[in-house]
């Protein structure tokens, strides 16, 4: 193998040092998509959680006249549903994405009912 300045200071074939703090680059870049996902799997969640708080938020707010509100509540939950519709698809697990799928259905519901 030619020894060049970047073979010297650790830069691999790929691009990349071959570690990094003692640590292998692929298991950390393994260990980052892992935290990412899960931030992402978190992030849907709350905004599944949420969806059906705007739907009573808005069913609260028409019974009370607060026609308002009513819209603002229901803008609120079609932004929640939507937002998971954009995302869900970059969930690599494919029984989470099927439940994440299935709450949204469940979401959907709830927000023809207004």
């Amino acid at each position: 193998m030619r020894v060049t300045p970047a073979t010297e200071a650790g830069i691999a074939d790929h691009g990349y040092p071959r570690t990094h703090r003692g640590l292998d680059m692929p298991s950390e870049h393994e260990a980052l998509r892992a935290r990412t996902q899960q931030t992402l799997i978190d992030f849907l969640q709350t905004a599944l959680k949420i969806g059906p708080t705007h739907v009573r938020t808005a069913l609260i707010a028409k019974s009370e006249g607060h026609l308002d509100h009513y819209a603002k509540a229901k803008q609120n939950a079609v932004k929640s549903a939507g937002c998971v519709r954009r995302f869900m698809s970059q969930v690599a697990d494919g029984t989470i994405r099927t439940e994440i799928a299935w709450q949204l259905a469940e979401l959907d519901r709830l927000i023809s009912t207004l």
